[in-house]
């Protein structure tokens, strides 16, 4: 079964140039959503969000959860009908997170994984066995709240008879794991810089493997740098300590890492003939 349900957005409070645009938006994070909860019971089912048609005169959109990769046959040894029984558990489950979104956004970090967790021991898929992944689906139900933020009425959505607000009161921070640890390394090398930032900021683009966003945090050197004290280009190397910290969750998940360049010794000039001068904006 591919379980139907009703969004609902006011096109006129919201009809303008990106009103649709903010409505896939919302739809796709919808999808990000199931994915998200789906992963509780397994992490290789994939969903799809369609369009089964707008009312005339309205934008009351019926919906539809489309199943597209489920190991039926991994599950129906503990289930019946595993199709149903994961549609029904995505219901249920979008039906209590975004009536928390609605009414107390301040407890999602606490309760949510706990939620997916009871409606799946109220279910056949508990004999199946279920794993925790609090930070996937804490991150699902930030990405679904801030998407409406587009939206000068808040989008509706009707999943067990009752419609519900999708409000913007949620936003993920790793400060809303309870366990999390803080790793950090450090690195000494030369690195090619792909993308600088000159205008007085200190994020730039290097190469250490995969181009990776940096915050030089050498006052002294971005100093000299901004007096044109140093000269560089596209392509060339800068060297220094390469600091990276990194979030990790208690299921040993990354949740988020930040790179630093701290200490820099100079500016290797690349060899390549084809560089452009890059142009300090004062």
């Amino acid at each position: 079964m591919d379980a139907s349900y009703d969004l609902h957005f006011d096109f006129d409070a919201d009809g303008g140039a990106d009103f649709f645009k903010n409505v896939s938006t919302f739809i796709a994070s919808l999808d990000e959503l199931n994915v998200a909860i789906c992963s509780y019971v397994d992490s290789e089912i994939t969903t799809r969000v369609i369009l089964e048609g707008v009312e005339n005169g309205s934008l009351k959109a019926k919906v539809k959860d489309v199943l597209k990769n489920i190991d039926g046959d991994k599950i129906r040894s503990y289930v019946k009908d595993p199709r149903d029984a994961i549609a029904d558990f995505l219901i249920k489950a979008k039906d209590k997170l975004i009536e928390l979104l609605e009414d107390d956004p301040k407890r999602l970090p606490n309760k949510a994984d706990e939620i997916v967790c009871e409606i799946i021991e109220d279910s056949e898929l508990k004999s199946y066995g279920y794993k925790h992944n609090k930070t996937t689906l804490l991150r699902a139900m930030s990405n679904l709240s801030q998407s409406t933020k587009g939206f000068k009425m808040p989008p509706r959505i009707n999943l067990k008879g009752k419609e519900r607000e999708v409000k913007s009161g949620y936003e993920f921070s790793a400060d809303d794991l309870d366990g999390a640890i803080e790793q950090k390394s450090e690195f000494r090398g030369a690195f090619i810089i792909k993308k600088p930032d000159l205008a007085g900021a200190s994020k730039w683009t290097i190469i250490n493997g995969a181009a990776i966003d940096v915050k030089i945090i050498d006052e002294a050197w971005l100093k000299k740098l901004k007096s044109h004290e140093i000269a560089l280009r596209y392509g060339d190397k800068i060297a220094g300590t390469l600091i990276s910290k990194s979030v990790i969750d208690a299921d040993l998940n990354v949740v988020s890492t930040d790179y630093y360049l701290d200490d820099i010794l100079g500016i290797e000039a690349s060899k390549s003939a084809e560089q452009r001068n890059l142009e300090i904006k004062e």
